[in-house]
């Protein structure tokens, strides 16, 4: 008598049924057309408008964090409360959107970068490795009279291609190509590769978008090509990225004075103040700076962390002396001889 196997249904209210989004899954997107792909993406930019990498960033290592908290908390089958759902939902939600973001300015900042390649250099490995229709489209980008024309010719004309052969084709020059100074090279292939492993399915939207926003090209952070996302703010992104690295982006949602009220959604404050009730102790009320340090930041804390060191001494009842803004002393009374 044969086995009967019933097939598996996760509940539509467990991480199990979450976890098998989009966002969370690798999935080789490789047969994709590009013209396909064009198409969405001058969908997409025609109403997605300008965002903050720095909301953005925020949103998403918040709800990341609240997501893991709940993933400590249940068994991936077991069925979550409404509220603890809803935040469930809501990181998904707004994650998703993020990585959708970031996979349409990927690919564009990529592709209008590439035109810098020096053509002749490489122009016949483009040609054996990927075919005529890429080594062609090169070509025709390099007739961009600026960064915004670049877009725009790549935008009016895709190439008739796979996306998976396109990502292969991208990388590649990047890796192999020659660049002038300030062009192209390690770093742009570094981007390019964070691509390609989305495109191969090697990433999920949600590891894709954790890495994207560390990456820099050759002048800084990638965030600064008008397509998709305003400028970035120059400190306040390296700021919330040691604060990512030390694991207290919740904190810096509740104390926020150092990125400002601009970068932080009022929905992601709604998420973590709830998140915050529901889990008791699972986030701090302040960013510790010396933690944000000892992590390996980027920048230097040593102002906010002898200001944080002094105002825990005060709050014990101890006098400080301040020598300057940032030195400070502990002041010690001599006892009067008997």
């Amino acid at each position: 008598m044969a086995k009967l196997i019933l097939p598996y249904h996760a509940r539509h209210d467990s991480l199990a049924h979450l976890k098998g989004q989009p966002l969370f899954v690798a999935k080789s997107m490789r047969d994709a057309e590009m013209t396909d792909v064009v198409k969405s993406l001058k969908s997409y930019l025609h109403h997605c408008g300008l965002l903050h990498p720095e909301c953005e960033a925020i949103s998403f290592y918040a709800g990341n964090a609240v997501w893991a908290e709940i993933a400590k908390r249940f068994e991936s089958d077991e069925p979550l409360p409404p509220e603890v759902l809803k935040l469930a939902r809501q990181y998904l939600k707004s994650a998703s959107l993020t990585a959708q973001r970031l996979m349409y300015y990927l690919i564009l900042i990529i592709t209008r970068e590439s035109r810098h390649v020096v053509f002749h250099h490489i122009a016949q490995k483009l040609q054996d490795h990927f075919g005529t229709e890429y080594a062609e489209f090169n070509s025709y980008m390099h007739g961009a009279s600026g960064s915004m024309h670049a877009k725009e010719l790549f935008l009016a004309k895709a190439p008739n291609m796979k996306l998976g052969v396109f990502a292969d084709a991208i990388s590649y020059t990047f890796h192999n190509g020659h660049f002038s100074g300030g062009f192209g090279g390690s770093a742009w292939a570094e981007i390019a590769d964070v691509f390609k492993g989305l495109v191969d399915g090697k990433l999920s939207p949600e590891m894709a978008t954790d890495v994207a926003w560390a990456l820099c090209h050759n002048n800084g952070p990638i965030f600064n090509k008008a397509m998709t996302y305003h400028g970035y703010h120059p400190i306040k992104i390296k700021t919330i990225l040691d604060v990512q690295r030390s694991g207290q982006i919740p904190e810096l949602v509740c104390d926020n004075s150092t990125v400002g009220n601009e970068f932080v959604a009022d929905e992601t404050t709604v998420m973590v103040t709830e998140a915050s009730s529901l889990f008791p102790g699972a986030f701090g009320g302040y960013v510790d700076w010396a933690k944000v340090e000892a992590a390996g930041s980027v920048q230097s804390y040593h102002a906010l962390k002898v200001a944080q060191a002094a105002k825990a001494m005060a709050k014990d009842g101890k006098k400080i002396y301040y020598v300057t803004p940032d030195t400070w002393v502990e002041v010690f009374e001599r006892k009067k001889a008997a």
